[in-house]
């Protein structure tokens, strides 16, 4: 569902494709009702419908949770909900180590071959 929810907020933002983003839509709405919390979350916001306080509070939780070695995911996690509009870009976990934000040197570490 993540995939189908960044195709549509790129789509929507380039203000192309209404067929696509119309059919992205209505698979999103199907699926969204069983997805889990990250999915349920990325598919509202793409949508432009409200995330509930909950939903961003279980989260919060979860990403403040994930372990060091997954800080790729966690900055990839972040960047798509400020993206996305679902978080502000200093919201927690966004945090200041250098004159920029931690997620940007988080991610320029692991150049090369994938890491988690």
């Amino acid at each position: 569902m993540l995939e189908s929810a960044l195709m549509l907020h790129v789509l929507r933002r380039a203000n192309i494709e209404p067929e696509w983003q119309r059919r992205l839509r209505g698979f999103l709405t199907d699926r969204s009702t069983d997805a889990d919390a990250i999915s349920r979350i990325f598919a509202l916001a793409a949508m432009e419908l409200p995330v509930t306080d909950d939903a961003l509070t279980a989260l919060s939780g979860l990403i403040d949770g994930l372990e060091y070695g997954l800080r790729r995911k966690r900055a990839l996690l972040l960047m798509l909900l400020v993206e996305l509009g679902v978080v502000p870009s200093r919201a927690p976990g966004w945090r200041r180590t250098t004159s920029r934000p931690a997620l940007s040197t988080a991610s320029a570490s692991c150049m090369g071959p994938p890491c988690d």
